[in-house]
């Protein structure tokens, strides 16, 4: 949790990742320099202007969807933080990634004061939810669902999202009950209820073993 004043910090080893200097990704960055030239700028600009636009109003057309950041017409990047009525959005997250195979990020996106002021949150509240880290539950900690494009990403990628997102938002059941880990706030699906989904993207219930 972090503010303009204070940071509660994780536990070991989380707080401990800044890690070893990324030479692989490094090497990486300089190869995906190469593509991105071999693909064009206008080619890419296009794209993305094509895909926020898409992304964007898909969102903000959507009932029970609120759209965080700039506002509507804005030329921005194919990113998008939103919000759904009523679900919290770890749950958001756990249910895009387990029922249809969409993975996105969500909480503040290393932009603790920018989202709390986006949420419009009291000193108050965000002291509350300080409080719970501080005591190792971060089942209540602020933040939004944020979805982004990539230069692979189609049409029909953000129609998925778009389609997903409206059926949590109109508050169709989840095919399996979720459980929430306070220590982290994230929710998974309950092994309890037998749900499971396999590598080859298929929903239903897991077999023995």
């Amino acid at each position: 949790m972090v503010g303009l004043d204070e940071v509660v910090w994780n536990e070991p080893p989380d707080r401990e990742e800044a890690g070893s200097p990324n030479v692989v990704g490094a090497v990486a960055l300089h190869a995906a320099i190469d593509a991105i030239g071999e693909v064009g700028w206008p080619a890419l600009l296009a794209h993305d202007r094509r895909t926020s636009l898409m992304l964007h109003e898909g969102l903000r057309k959507t009932p029970g969807v609120t759209v965080l950041g700039p506002v509507p017409g804005t030329d921005s990047l194919p990113v998008a933080a939103f919000l759904i009525e009523g679900v919290p959005h770890a749950l958001v997250a756990a249910r895009l990634s387990a029922e249809f195979a969409i993975a996105v990020r969500h909480g503040c996106f290393c932009a603790h004061p920018y989202l709390t002021r986006l949420l419009g949150l009291s000193a108050q509240e965000i002291e509350r939810f300080r409080d719970g880290v501080r005591h190792g539950d971060r089942r209540s900690m602020p933040g939004a669902v944020r979805a982004s494009c990539g230069i692979n990403s189609t049409e029909a990628d953000i129609d998925a999202l778009l389609v997903a997102v409206a059926d949590i938002a109109r508050g169709t059941p989840a095919p399996v009950d979720y459980v929430q880990d306070p220590r982290s706030g994230d929710f998974f699906p309950d092994p309890a209820t037998g749900w499971c989904v396999d590598v080859r993207v298929q929903r239903g219930p897991c077999s023995p073993g």
